[in-house]
C-alpha cells in the first residue's frame, strides 16, 4: 500500500505541472476553495455511483448471478473516483502553492500531534473503543477538541480550527 500511495502522490504531482501549464495560480482563497470544492465533489459523485453498483452487485450475488458487465463497471467507475481524488489532491498542493503569496495569510496548522478523524471515528474514542491521542472532529461548522491521552476524556467545542487546535496544544502543555 505504502508503493501505491507513493505512485499516487506522483500522479499527483504530475497533474498538479499539468495544470499550471493551463491555469496560474490561485488569485484568492475563495478560487481554492471553489476549485478544490469542485474536484472533490465529483469525486463524491463517482463513489455515489460505486456504491449504487455495489448494492446491485450485491443483489446479484445473493441470487448467485454473475454480471460480468456491472464488475467492469465498477472497474470504470473506480478508476474514475481514484482520477479525481487524485485531481483534488492537486488542487489541495495547488491550494498550499497559491496561499505561499504575501497577500493570503494561511491559518497556523500545528497537526503533527493532532489527528483529524471522522464524527464516526471521534465517537468510537469518546466511548473509549479507539486509540489514545489528541484529536479533532468537525461537526455542523463546530470543531471538538478531544483529548484521550490519560484514560479520562475532555472535550471542547470551538468556532474556528486555530482555538482547537491552541485548547488542544494547552492541554499537551499540562
Amino acid at each position: 500500500m505504502k508503493e501505491l500511495v507513493e505512485k499516487v502522490k506522483q500522479l499527483a504531482q504530475q497533474e498538479l505541472e499539468n495544470s499550471y501549464k493551463k491555469f496560474p495560480k490561485f488569485n484568492s482563497g475563495h478560487e481554492g476553495y471553489a476549485v478544490l470544492l469542485e474536484e472533490f465533489e465529483e469525486a463524491k459523485e463517482e463513489i455515489e455511483e460505486i456504491e449504487e453498483a455495489m448494492k446491485d452487485l450485491w443483489v446479484n450475488v445473493k441470487n448467485n448471478l454473475y454480471n460480468k458487465n456491472l464488475l467492469d463497471a465498477l472497474v470504470c467507475l473506480a478508476s474514475k473516483s481514484a482520477a479525481e481524488l487524485i485531481q483534488t489532491a492537486s488542487m489541495a498542493q495547488k491550494f498550499i502553492d497559491s496561499m505561499e503569496k504575501p497577500k493570503v495569510k494561511p491559518i497556523e496548522v500545528r497537526v503533527n500531534f493532532m489527528i483529524h478523524v471522522s464524527r464516526d471515528q471521534a465517537t468510537q474514542i469518546i466511548k473509549g473503543k479507539g486509540p489514545k491521542g489528541l484529536f479533532y472532529t468537525i461537526n455542523d461548522g463546530l470543531y471538538l477538541g478531544i483529548d484521550n491521552r490519560s484514560g479520562e476524556t475532555l472535550l471542547k467545542e470551538f468556532t474556528n480550527r486555530q482555538e482547537c487546535f491552541d485548547w488542544l496544544e494547552s492541554e499537551v502543555k499540562q
